[in-house]
């Protein structure tokens, strides 16, 4: 009987030691998987920084465009309505001219007499107006 009971120690042994060193195998191989792992994380973790990063540095780049173009769409708006008022400016001069072209080409024949008179009449009246509107322009740059 005593036999039997050393095998059967024997093989328990056995397979104890066999458990134990499938056991530290295993270990082993997992210890190595969890570094390579680790090492995985950390460069992931690397990468999802500079990722973070770039991603805020983007956002605010993005608000600075934003920003920038608010204000240019902003001036856009303002030069328009400028050129629109200079343009409804434009025209009433344009048609004031008009119409004083149309008075000078539809005048009466003058007689031939009176020629001097109505043409120092003409000047004296272009250059009152002349000086008028000068006196205008340099009143508005004045400060």
């Amino acid at each position: 009987m005593s036999d039997i009971w050393t095998k059967l120690v024997i093989v328990a042994s056995l397979v104890v030691f066999g458990f134990g060193t499938g056991w530290l195998v295993q270990g082993w191989r997992l210890g190595k998987v969890v570094a390579v792992e680790q090492g995985n994380n950390k460069a992931l973790t690397l990468t999802n920084d500079t990722l973070t990063a770039a991603n805020k540095r983007c956002e605010i780049n993005v608000q600075d465009v934003r920003a920038a173009v608010k204000g240019v769409v902003d001036e856009s708006a303002k030069l328009t309505a400028r050129a629109a008022a200079a343009m409804t400016k434009a025209e009433g001069r344009a048609k004031s001219h008009m119409s004083k072209a149309d008075e000078i080409l539809n005048r009466p024949p003058v007689a031939q007499p009176d020629w001097c008179s109505v043409i120092l009449q003409e000047q004296s009246a272009y250059v009152a107006e002349r000086r008028g509107l000068r006196m205008e322009l340099n009143l508005k740059t004045i400060p």
